[in-house]
């Protein structure tokens, strides 16, 4: 069974969402997602020439899921698509404890959506809305947060860097202990945590 429920950076307004995606500052972004989704769309082995035509000629996300998602949905267009598959209005309805996550700075989900809402209307929903973060925590109006990151890990020497990965699990094997660390650099966890704090210390 389900006990709970966290969402991070959810597009819960797609009218919205789809206007942000097409303003000029995601120019790239959009045009890569929809090079992605027309790709996967023709890939399907049921569409009829019709269904093919307006996928191809699609030249935005907008019109993309107006010719093609929402009809071949059954919704009458990409706005009744959007208005009708969006969860800004039923979030509340939620009976497990759903915590809902999303930075105000956001370049592709619009704060406005999470702003005009009024969170304490739920016994259930709670929403943690910081300024900073973009994107799930990895794009904002600098760029992507894992490169500028990966920067700055270049500042430490070998043990610093794995020091720093491993204790704030910045690698897909998770997060260590200071204790697990220093086994596996053959050191004490008390020299881990120094050799932290002199890391953080030359990141600034």
């Amino acid at each position: 069974a389900i006990h709970a429920a966290v969402s991070i950076s959810a597009p819960i307004d797609l009218v919205l969402t789809s206007a942000r995606l097409m303003q000029p500052r995601n120019k790239f972004y959009h045009r890569w997602l929809l090079t992605s989704m027309k790709s996967s769309a023709l890939a399907l082995k049921d569409l009829n020439e019709k269904q093919k035509k307006a996928t191809r000629t699609a030249k935005t996300v907008f019109e993309f899921d107006d010719r093609f998602i929402a009809p071949h949905n059954n919704y009458r267009g990409a706005l009744d698509y959007y208005k009708r598959c969006s969860s800004k209005d039923t979030i509340v309805n939620i009976m497990i404890p759903p915590l809902m996550i999303s930075g105000l700075n956001d370049p592709w989900v619009p704060s406005t959506m999470y702003l005009s809402k009024d969170w304490t209307t739920s016994s259930y929903v709670r929403a943690i809305l910081p300024d900073s973060g973009g994107h799930v925590g990895f794009h904002d109006r600098y760029g992507c947060w894992y490169n500028r990151v990966s920067t700055l890990l270049n500042k430490l020497n070998v043990r610093e860097k794995r020091i720093i990965e491993m204790y704030y699990g910045l690698s897909e094997e998770g997060r260590y202990t200071f204790k697990e660390i220093g086994k596996e650099l053959n050191i004490s966890a008390e020299r881990v945590r120094v050799l932290k704090e002199r890391a953080l210390g030359k990141l600034g």
